[in-house]
């Protein structure tokens, strides 16, 4: 299978608001990689440790994350081997890498920086994002094809606007990765991206 399409999701423990991005602590990351016309072919998703220190790290639990589950994740250094591994498989492949709020889950994504051993590897995951990054929410020009309008729209709105139903939101990285996912393969359909 031609690996093009990569979804990333993050969920964080909301701390200082959606808007202090530089203050939220990563508790769990959803990959999903498929080809972008048909049913996914890898999936992963991982809570990970010791990035809080105890429940009360945890601000918006509207996730259902706590901090005895994260304590049975696995390592970020685990954890980047294997986000790493898929973005070059895509970015070999000339596709693109969608997250639906791109600056917010980049920046979870680096706040992680501390626990990396290999430093080099975010320096790499940031230059991927830079070439072949897309952001389904702010991306000006799909949302113009898409609605006559160019503000944000939600995750579950821009699957609305897609696919005509409701998805089920969980708040779960790997599940917004498929919506996103369902999102990208019906826009790649219909000529928008």
């Amino acid at each position: 299978m031609n690996f093009n399409s990569l979804i990333i999701d993050t969920e964080t423990n909301g701390s200082g608001g959606f808007n202090k991005t530089h203050t939220q602590k990563c508790l769990e990351v959803g990959l999903l990689m498929g080809d972008g016309v048909s049913n996914e072919a890898f999936q992963y998703s991982t809570l990970l440790k010791n990035t809080i220190s105890s429940e009360g790290d945890i601000v918006w639990k509207g996730h259902g994350i706590n901090f005895e589950m994260c304590q049975g994740g696995k390592s970020v250094n685990k954890m980047f081997k294997v986000l790493i591994g898929c973005m070059r498989k895509v970015d070999e492949n000339q596709g693109n890498i969608f997250c639906h709020n791109l600056i917010f889950d980049r920046q979870v994504i680096n706040n992680l920086e501390p626990h990396l051993r290999n430093k080099e590897l975010m320096v790499e995951f940031n230059d991927i994002i830079d070439r072949i990054g897309f952001c389904t929410c702010s991306n000006r020009q799909m949302l113009l094809k898409l609605t006559n309008y160019d503000k944000f729209l939600s995750l579950t709105n821009l699957h609305k606007v897609l696919l005509k139903t409701k998805p089920k939101q969980v708040h779960r990285a790997i599940d917004d990765c498929k919506i996103l996912y369902r999102c990208v393969v019906e826009m790649k359909r219909i000529n928008v991206i």
